[in-house]
């Protein structure tokens, strides 16, 4: 095949990869589990990750990306460096808090591909801290494109009871729920912020967190809806702005003309 030709393939089908790691990357137990039974364990690790040993500084991450996202609209550009450290930060926390759990039914448990797709958005998260190409110097926007930001807050504040798991608003879980340390509850503030400044912004990181994004809301909906009766109804709704941001920003980053130079300038960065 012509060296440009695949370059070219390279540059351009490069994102329907994402996905592998998902049908690649079995989970790792210390007690082992059959093979057949990878869907379940995988269940299993998701429902049951060490996350919840860091109860006390839930409020930490919910105070710290409050002030950060403030700041990008009182600071612009000056703050962009810092907020895109945060989240790449937050990415690798996610990787590691929910992937991994450790109970009497599989000792050590790995949720490789969740490991695995999190350190990735990670790694294009901190290739912004270097790059730059995001501009979140203010802009007019018609109050209707804060639209984005509603669903934001909804996920980040996520009322739900952490016993029942049923529907709970309650005020202060806006400080004090778990949802700062959780990948499918922060990534629609992250995408939030990347769609209302569009198309000034890294391309490629839009994409890439929409893609993970929209599979972790897919499967996290299919297991409330249809799969995990131990799962409630409400989890599947909280996963709804996951899933609406995460197509959104996809399809944006897609169909911009600016995708294919974007995408050229981040891979030969990595």
């Amino acid at each position: 095949m012509d060296w440009h030709l695949r370059k070219r393939i390279v540059q351009n089908w490069w994102p329907i990869l994402l996905p592998l790691p998902l049908f690649c990357l079995p989970p790792y137990t210390s007690q082992g589990y059959p093979i057949l039974e990878v869907g379940r364990v995988n269940a299993f690790i998701l429902t049951h990750t060490i996350k919840s040993s860091f109860q006390s500084f839930y409020p930490v991450f919910k105070i710290i990306p409050l002030i950060l996202v403030s700041s990008i609209f009182v600071f612009g550009n000056k703050t962009r460096r810092l907020f895109c450290l945060y989240a790449a930060i937050s990415y690798i926390l996610f990787a590691l808090f929910q992937s991994i759990s450790i109970t009497e039914e599989y000792g050590l448990g790995i949720c490789s591909a969740h490991l695995a797709l999190s350190s990735l958005v990670a790694l294009f998260w901190f290739s912004e801290v270097k790059s730059n190409r995001n501009d979140f110097n203010p802009k007019k926007r018609p109050l209707l494109s804060y639209w984005t930001f509603v669903l934001a807050l909804f996920a980040f504040w996520g009322p739900i009871h952490p016993l029942t798991g049923r529907p709970d608003f309650n005020p202060s879980y806006i400080l004090t729920s778990g949802a700062g340390l959780a990948f499918c509850m922060m990534t629609p503030v992250y995408l939030a912020l990347l769609i209302h400044y569009y198309p000034r912004v890294n391309l490629p990181i839009l994409m890439v967190t929409g893609v993970i994004g929209l599979l972790y809301s897919l499967g996290n909906m299919s297991l409330a809806f249809i799969l995990q009766s131990n799962y409630t109804w409400w989890v599947g709704v909280l996963h709804i702005p996951l899933l609406i941001l995460s197509g959104y920003g996809l399809v944006t980053s897609v169909k911009s003309s600016q995708f294919l130079s974007h995408s050229h300038f981040l891979l030969s960065h990595f």
